[in-house]
């Protein structure tokens, strides 16, 4: 059983990409046991990403995830999704998939990692999890720049509902499926 992690990150400086935070994001997701060569990481940039672009593989060079060539174009959640289903269709249709946003770090709270999530999914005929937002900010309510290495869960430790209460938009998020589950534009 293979486990594979996708995701975008635009590289263009107008964008603010965060590439503490994109190592916080690594660091997370192979600490919950995916393996560096089922990482799928897609940069995307039109202008002022060259900076950016090498620090990215740089990144990625370091912790073994294969480096993907740049996309030139500005972040579309349309257009991301085409790349998505592109992709996706080059797996073996029961691999497990995730798809979280490089902001994202999904709590599998109950398993100790992603795959013994999967294989609790596999043995009980489920072919998706289903989770929510939780948003995280500092204790002094204001948003600081990210740092690297410390814990990015001391540097932003209260809960919030930011996502769901202020913003309005959807606050759940399909967490793990399998490759032959196809979602919705945005994985929710």
């Amino acid at each position: 059983m293979k486990i594979h992690l996708f995701s975008m990150l635009c590289l263009d400086e107008n964008e603010y990409p965060d590439l503490n935070l994109y190592r916080h994001f690594i660091d997370y997701y192979k600490q919950l046991g995916i393996e560096s060569n089922n990482f799928t990481i897609i940069p995307c940039g039109v202008t002022d990403y060259e900076k950016n672009l090498k620090e990215f593989q740089k990144i990625n060079t370091i912790n073994d995830i294969p480096n993907r060539n740049l996309i030139s174009k500005k972040y579309d959640i349309y257009k991301a999704n085409e790349i998505l289903l592109t992709w996706q269709k080059t797996l073996h249709k029961e691999d497990w998939v995730l798809f979280p946003d490089p902001d994202e770090f999904n709590n599998y709270e109950h398993f100790n990692s992603i795959p013994s999530c999967a294989e609790f999914l596999e043995k009980n005929n489920y072919y998706a999890l289903e989770g929510e937002f939780e948003d995280r900010i500092a204790n002094d309510v204001v948003l600081h720049k990210v740092q690297y290495p410390a814990n990015l869960f001391d540097q932003f430790s209260k809960k919030a509902s930011i996502t769901r209460y202020i913003i309005g938009a959807t606050w759940k998020k399909i967490l793990l499926s399998k490759a032959k589950t196809y979602l919705r534009i945005g994985h929710h």
